[in-house]
């Protein structure tokens, strides 16, 4: 048996809702589902991450070392899968009302001890970008992580770590009432290189 049968075969032990977000958008003139990829999603999930691949080298870490993209997509199916039943991350993939493709969000390292937190990273295919769409998937995400259980993953915060040249997703943390958090920096290896990255931290209102 395969790693990645077992990976999808493992058992629950803290399981979060599989639970479909919609997105009404219509100043953007389209609505969004944020669900989790399917067997189905493999060819339009692989012609995006190579059409995007110079887009992302420098902000996203995405194939490992000698990875195919199809052994890369069935990696994040069984993520996915995993996650959800482990109640550690919510992995999400984005589509527009026509069924297209449109980008991924992950919220991962799902922590629930004093402080419930977690980390967030996102990407949008490089030919659906500037058009606002990341700011709604993302917006979405954090809304769901940030919403009490059991609507939401009932989170106290979020952090994304986010390269200080990446000006597009700075907007986007900017848009949506990230702060920056000087106390925290993180490294990520991108594209055979160490790059790090700006904390910034969005926290669930109180009250």
């Amino acid at each position: 048996m395969s790693a990645l049968t077992l990976t999808r075969t493992m058992p629950a032990t803290r399981e979060i809702p599989v639970r479909r977000v919609e997105v009404f958008a219509p100043e953007l003139g389209v609505g969004l589902v944020l669900r989790r990829l399917e067997d189905g999603d493999q060819g339009a999930f692989v012609r995006a991450l190579r059409e995007s691949r110079m887009h992302l080298r420098r902000w996203f870490p995405t194939n490992g070392a000698s990875e195919t993209d199809d052994a890369y997509f069935e990696r994040q199916v069984a993520r996915a899968i995993e996650g959800d039943a482990t109640g550690t991350a919510w992995r999400r993939a984005a589509f527009d009302d026509a069924g297209r493709f449109v980008g991924v969000v992950n919220i991962n390292r799902i922590e629930r001890g004093l402080d419930w937190k977690a980390d967030l990273c996102w990407w949008v295919a490089a030919a659906r970008s500037g058009r606002g769409l990341g700011t709604r998937i993302v917006a979405a995400a954090v809304d769901h992580a940030l919403a009490d259980m059991p609507e939401g993953l009932g989170l106290g915060r979020v952090h994304a770590g986010i390269h200080p040249e990446n000006a597009a997703s700075v907007r986007v943390a900017q848009k949506l009432g990230f702060r920056p958090d000087p106390r925290y920096t993180s490294r990520l290896l991108v594209g055979g290189s160490w790059q790090a990255h700006d904390a910034w931290v969005k926290s669930a209102v109180v009250g």
